[in-house]
């Protein structure tokens, strides 16, 4: 049986991350992996690359957090949101959560802690100041800077739980677009 992982999208973000993700899903191998993928704005312009590439999604309902949110409306906000997160989770029967869109891992960190289920973090942007983010960290299974200079920006104990892993470039998916499945069947080769 095929573990459920949940692929959490604004749908806004059209980054290199967000397509090498796109690519994947497109050639995931189904009999491991079954994707489900969640959008935000279903009207957004990745929504809309998902669409046609006849990847079907759910729209997502739950709460989003401000990645500049400070600790205590954060936590505040995380205890609210993590009632949704868990229902999706038990409904979806959720084996594994990717995102790269913080506001995204933001609740969902701590829920998928408490649910017993890995969350991949792919950290694709330079670390600014997120004190929510930071507290958050240490609840997620994997976190991947997917660039050395992301790696460098991250804070010195977010750092020390990371693990680099380069994300294809454009070029290497337009020679090899299996890159992508062999990047994402790569993340959780050892931590599903």
């Amino acid at each position: 049986m095929p573990l459920n992982i949940a692929f959490l999208f604004s749908g806004n973000i059209d980054s290199p991350t967000n397509i090498v993700l796109l690519e994947a899903i497109k050639r995931i191998n189904l009999k491991q992996y079954q994707p489900i993928v969640f959008v935000e704005n279903p009207n957004g312009v990745f929504t809309r690359k998902l669409q046609k590439n006849h990847i079907p999604f759910h729209k997502y309902t739950g709460s989003v957090i401000n990645s500049k949110t400070n600790r205590l409306s954060g936590f505040i906000l995380t205890f609210k949101s993590s009632f949704s997160s868990l229902e999706i989770i038990r409904s979806f029967k959720i084996d594994a959560i990717l995102s790269c869109e913080m506001r995204f891992l933001i609740p969902w960190a701590p829920t998928a802690y408490i649910a017993k289920r890995p969350l991949f973090w792919l950290q694709e942007s330079i670390w600014e100041n997120y004190p929510i983010a930071q507290t958050w960290a240490g609840y997620t299974k994997l976190i991947i800077p997917v660039s050395n200079q992301v790696m460098a920006s991250l804070p010195p104990p977010i750092q020390k739980r990371a693990t680099l892993k380069i994300i294809p470039s454009s070029q290497e998916l337009s020679n090899d677009p299996s890159c992508a499945k062999k990047y994402l069947e790569s993340l959780f080769k050892d931590c599903i």
